[in-house]
């Protein structure tokens, strides 16, 4: 038996700094179509092709006329205007608009030359099918989008390491690409450990820990369950070490006699653990190790430790291995507490406190949830938590704090 049940319970920066140092960022690029890039990482910068919109653009449906024409028009005074013509959308014309004349445009239109303005519909008199009366003056280029308004020739529209999310197809589809380079997908290896989890034969935690790993773009393998005993556990870590890019146990990390995947680990050569637990409850069993270079990240088995175990060392593992913008992603926003929360800290551990966004207002109201470790409700509940110091005893009314979201904005 090792004797690797000591915890040294290292400061959590320090801890994300020692494990991010092992994590070395996937290399390998693959192009995909745009229709399977949604949830990968962009593994070159995307630039704007052409102006966009690449011509003057008509924002109702109305008439493409010279402002010119329409400074005299006035309810006593209307001005007649010949319709030369109709022009659809992203249609690319050649036609020309001349003193007293107009274009009957679609939305989306581009402005023939000589257009300065759009002139809405609902906003003229119909006389018959070639001639209509404004009644009020236009401002120049009023109601059009100019050409490259949106984006400039050039420009750097998204990022290299940009997580592509739906919202950015249509504009990529827009520019008429078809294919995306992107990183290759980090294979994270699942195992869970427990006995009493082959009885049941299921393993929840695997359920919720594989599509966190969708949800920050990589692909989960599930290995399976382990049996409480060295060899079984040392066996999966080998065969998951020649599958994946990083490993993730649930469970087996603690100090109980059924606790062994650190020694398990040890008992495999070329093996090293980095960290030996985190000064952060829950989860202060969260521990990180290597074996032939291959980074394994130790979760606990209760709900809320391996949540805010997997928050704070597994999501920056994951999002630097493979290739993750992390100046696009934010994760962490400021949030005002709704009502006074006593907190019960255990020195020398700062606590993690779920957060239940309340109110949407200048700086979101949360309400600090509270209960036991193994209940599942603080998870559903919640949008995030909040990481309170250790020497802070009580969190007040209105008090305004950073809260980490399970959930990251894009930024970019």
């Amino acid at each position: 038996m090792y004797t690797n049940k000591y915890f040294k319970y290292t400061p959590t920066e320090i801890a994300l700094e020692k494990a991010l140092k092992h994590i070395k960022p996937i290399e390998d690029v693959e192009e995909v179509s745009i229709d399977k890039a949604v949830n990968r990482v962009l593994a070159e910068d995307i630039v704007a092709n052409n102006d966009i919109p690449p011509y003057d653009t008509s924002h109702f449906d109305g008439y493409a006329a010279r402002y010119e024409d329409t400074i005299e028009a006035s309810y006593e005074t209307p001005i007649t205007l010949i319709i030369k013509g109709e022009i659809k959308p992203n249609t690319i014309v050649d036609y020309e608009v001349k003193a007293g004349e107009a274009y009957k445009i679609s939305t989306g239109g581009y402005l023939p030359k000589g257009a300065n303005t759009i002139i809405p519909k609902e906003t003229t008199k119909i006389i018959n099918e070639n001639k209509i009366q404004i009644t009020r003056k236009s401002k120049p280029f009023e109601h059009v989008i100019k050409a490259g308004e949106d984006y400039r020739r050039g420009e750097t529209i998204f990022k290299r390491g940009r997580i592509i999310e739906p919202k950015d197809l249509d504009l990529i589809a827009y520019m008429k690409i078809r294919s995306l380079k992107v990183y290759r997908k980090a294979v994270i290896s699942i195992i869970a450990v427990g006995d009493e989890l082959i009885a049941e034969g299921n393993s929840p935690h695997t359920h919720m820990i594989s599509n966190l790993i969708r949800e920050f773009g990589g692909e989960p393998m599930d290995m399976g369950i382990a049996r409480d005993n060295i060899e079984d556990i040392a066996s999966k870590i080998l065969n998951a070490s020649m599958k994946s890019d990083l490993i993730v146990t649930i469970g087996g990390c603690s100090v109980g006699s059924t606790d062994l995947v650190a020694d398990a680990i040890l008992s495999i050569p070329n093996s090293q653990i980095i960290v030996r637990g985190i000064r952060r409850v829950p989860g202060r069993q969260t521990s990180f190790a290597i074996i032939n270079g291959k980074p394994i990240l130790m979760l606990p088995g209760l709900i809320q430790s391996m949540t805010i175990g997997f928050y704070t060392l597994g999501v920056p593992a994951l999002m630097k291995l493979s290739n993750m913008n992390t100046h696009c992603k934010k994760m962490v926003i400021k949030v005002k507490i709704s009502r006074r929360v006593k907190v019960e800290n255990m020195l020398p551990f700062e606590r993690a406190l779920f957060g239940r966004i309340i109110e949407l207002e200048d700086i979101p109201k949360v309400e600090l949830l509270s209960g036991s470790s193994m209940l599942r409700r603080m998870i559903i509940e919640s949008h995030g938590f909040l990481i309170i110091p250790p020497f802070k005893r009580e969190v007040l009314e209105g008090e305004v704090l950073e809260m980490n979201l399970f959930k990251p904005i894009n930024l970019q």
